[in-house]
């Protein structure tokens, strides 16, 4: 691939060009340098009036977030399909239609992935991992892209967070000092709520289980939302500030501490 590549100059999308989508604005903020984030070998092969393309994403952490495409929707009535080369990847598309998303879903890929984007979905792609993501993709030679939404809205209606302290694994920690991979031994809370016993078994507990139990599903802040289907989603409903997701992240918290005296901690959480 090395050789394939070499032959082609790669359009680099830079960390600047990034900030209008990135959900870590303290973050942007604060870095000095405009790094290279990741490179789009373009027009590698044609064939059928279909251009080849291949794209390289080094695995990065941008504040709080893992390193992401910026998102485009195809002008006109296109498809395309995207072959996983190397690495792991999360592909989330979304259809924007009638002022509002009307539908979104994700596609979760490793090597030797192929994924079909359906015409008229914005889609972005997530690395999550440390390791570098390449990936490969034909689309018609007639298409162009747009980023203007994703921008308008400050990124995707879902977020890929990651926390650096143990970036592959959920954590909810009991108080006490009880973590992932720990049994509940709090027996007053499993006296008040036993149907927690049936988590002993894995270790964990869904923290949307526990999002759910505090009614919290549907609760708003500002134009940010728990989702309505899965109390560990956050949706950007438009124009959603990092600042209010942030909100309702410490309310999760608050409220599922005050009623469990479990505290959870932000984690990866694929939230679409």
């Amino acid at each position: 691939m090395e050789k394939i590549i070499s032959k082609v100059k790669p359009d680099i999308r830079y960390l600047n060009d990034m900030g209008k989508v990135l959900y870590d604005k303290k973050w942007l903020k604060s870095q000095k340098e405009n790094f290279e984030l990741y490179y789009m070998y373009r027009g590698i092969k044609e064939k059928d009036g279909l251009r080849y393309d291949i794209t390289i994403i080094p695995g990065k952490i941008l504040g709080k977030e893992f390193v992401k495409t910026k998102g485009h929707k195809h002008i006109g009535n296109f498809r395309e399909l995207y072959i996983v080369l190397e690495g792991k990847a999360i592909y989330l598309m979304q259809k924007y239609e009638n002022g509002k998303i009307e539908d979104v879903y994700k596609v979760l890929a490793k090597k030797g992935d192929i994924i079909l984007i359906p015409s008229n979905y914005g889609h972005v792609t997530i690395n999550p991992s440390r390791k570098t993501l390449k990936m490969a993709n034909w689309i018609s030679k007639k298409c162009k892209s747009c980023y203007d939404l994703f921008e308008k809205k400050q990124g995707a209606c879902y977020l890929a967070i990651a926390r650096k302290s143990a970036p592959y694994r959920p954590a909810l920690s009991e108080k006490g000092g009880a973590g992932a991979g720990s049994k509940i031994k709090n027996k007053k809370l499993l006296k008040e709520f036993p149907e927690l016993k049936k988590f002993n078994k894995k270790g964990i507990i869904p923290a949307g289980y526990l999002i759910e139990k505090c009614n919290l599903k549907g609760k708003r802040i500002g134009n940010v939302q728990i989702s309505e289907k899965h109390g560990n989603f956050i949706v950007n409903l438009g124009k959603g500030k990092a600042t209010d997701v942030i909100k309702l992240i410490n309310l999760i918290k608050s409220e599922v501490k005050n009623k469990f005296k479990i505290s959870l901690k932000e984690e990866i959480e694929y939230l679409f």
